[in-house]
């Protein structure tokens, strides 16, 4: 029996959190569920590109729908804000909101889980999945936080590596949870590989680039990347880094490549609602700070490139990096031999690549959607 499932999330960025979301409507959807989305904020690139059948439920505006000038502009976020309070304050109202009573209701974000935990479908099965943020949190969030995750039915986290980080973290077992790893929408990497790249950009690529896409933010390493490549150019290692993303670190770093000189070689191109396209045309895959299974190493990969990650991973996580990526460790020097080995030894990165091609996507997928059929029954 098909199931009525209900997501929540706070908008459709371009974002980790959003993007394995994005992949695993599709993939529910195709197999005959109805999903429903339920954003905070009617905001976000991927919200275009779901599939149509998905019923799509805002609760306020988002930022591309609100007036250009300035004192309505206020106006509008004001009543968005009163608008949003009242949902927290009153959840009841979601039933006219939404006009069905779904079978499975999804957190995808922490700041959702209390909301998730006090919805009026007093029916539903509540399933919150872990989103890597949650590892930042500080001591009493994550103690606040495990209180609500075994208040729900079940957890889910993307990886063995983040369930073990999280759980020595507030060193108790979060018993009422499993490991699913993103699944992947592989036709429509496949397609959005092939188309072209936005005509500005056209005439960046050269051989060698690193792609690496995410938020520009302190956790994300990108300021360290940044200073590794200053380091590089005036050694004479040709490369170019390009980051697609946006954040709070953006004027930052743009102040840091112009002392640096390196604006021709290390560019923030933004948000791109195809980053496939610049997948496809990149030379390596680079995660200056990896989160477990990164999705976009994983669509990275399943195009066929090979990626460079600082982290430390174990078990599981550990026999699948090694195998199909290089292991840098996350510092200065770390970056800077990572690179150089990329660049400098052929035959390592081609035993790489071989390695990769072993990589079963289509089995990984059907495996993970036999362990979505069991969570969801």
């Amino acid at each position: 029996m098909k199931k009525k499932i209900l997501f929540r999330i706070e908008n459709m960025e371009m974002g980790e959190t959003s993007i394995r979301l994005w992949h695993l409507i599709h993939i529910l959807s195709q197999r005959g569920n109805k999903v429903i989305l339920l954003v905070d904020m009617r905001q976000g690139e991927l919200l275009e590109s779901l599939p149509k059948e998905v019923k799509i439920v805002s609760l306020g505006q988002g930022k591309e729908y609100l007036s250009e000038y300035a004192f309505l502009r206020y106006v509008e976020l004001i009543d968005r804000a009163f608008i949003l309070m009242m949902y927290r304050l009153f959840p009841i109202l979601l039933f006219q909101k939404i006009g069905v009573v779904p079978d499975i209701e999804i957190s995808m974000q922490s700041s959702l889980l209390r909301r998730l935990l006090r919805s009026p479908f007093t029916t539903s099965k509540k399933i919150h999945w872990f989103d890597v943020d949650s590892l930042l949190y500080k001591k009493r969030g994550r103690e606040k936080l495990l209180s609500r995750l075994h208040q729900c039915d079940i957890t889910v986290f993307p990886s063995d590596g983040m369930k073990n980080s999280f759980e020595r973290a507030v060193r108790i077992e979060v018993y009422n949870s499993t490991c699913i790893n993103p699944i992947l929408n592989l036709e429509a990497i496949k397609k959005k590989s092939l188309e072209a790249v936005d005509f500005e950009d056209e005439k960046l690529w050269f051989d060698p680039t690193f792609l690496s896409i995410g938020e520009l933010a302190p956790y994300r390493g990108y300021d360290l990347l940044l200073e590794t490549h200053g380091e590089l150019i005036k050694e004479g290692v040709n490369h170019r880094i390009l980051i697609l993303g946006d954040g709070p670190q953006y004027d930052s770093l743009q102040r840091r490549i112009k002392e640096l000189q390196v604006e021709n070689t290390f560019l923030l191109l933004g948000i791109k609602t195809n980053p496939y396209a610049y997948m496809a045309k990149c030379t390596y895959y680079i995660e200056p700070w990896m989160t477990y299974f990164s999705i976009h190493s994983l669509e990275a990969m399943y195009l066929g490139k090979v990626v460079m990650s600082p982290a430390y991973f174990e078990g599981e996580d550990r026999d699948f990096y090694t195998k199909s990526d290089l292991l840098s460790g996350f510092s200065k020097r770390g970056f800077k031999k990572g690179i150089k080995k990329f660049l400098y030894d052929s035959d390592f990165v081609s035993s790489i690549a071989l390695t990769q091609k072993g990589n079963n996507f289509h089995r990984d997928n059907q495996r993970i959607v036999e362990q979505m059929e069991e969570l969801l029954h």
